[in-house]
């Protein structure tokens, strides 16, 4: 099963990006409001257990995102390197994460229903 983290400080945020990926089948999803938290727990996981998926914020409480995702991209395997998207409200902000190593970037934004229909389509395309 295909597993999306969110690594951002904001409560919302995660609410947006969980209903989000609620709306396709197989996915999970997992949050975390800090980099240190994300890193921690990722260090600890097996390749089969670890993001498919990351989507990471610029600024995560005393975290940067850039910082976060050269991180991760020193602990991926070759067996299991996820895709990280820039994930900040700030264009700039996302293109720090992907120039530090993220795949792409994604609008940070919900529609009336608390979705994130950029989000939902690139998941869709995924599977």
């Amino acid at each position: 099963m295909p597993l999306l983290w969110l690594i951002d400080d904001t409560p919302s945020l995660h609410v947006v990006a969980e209903a989000t990926v609620r709306l396709v089948a197989g996915w999970s999803f997992f949050g975390h409001y800090t980099g240190e938290e994300a890193l921690a727990e990722d260090e600890h996981l097996s390749a089969e257990a670890r993001p498919h998926v990351i989507l990471m914020d610029y600024y995560i409480g005393a975290d940067r995102g850039d910082v976060v995702t050269a991180q991760l991209r020193m602990l991926a395997s070759a067996q299991h390197r996820p895709v990280i998207i820039g994930y900040s409200s700030v264009r700039s902000g996302s293109a720090a994460i992907v120039a530090a190593g993220a795949d792409l970037m994604l609008p940070k934004r919900s529609n009336a229903a608390g979705i994130n229909p950029d989000l939902l389509s690139y998941l869709r395309r995924w599977t």
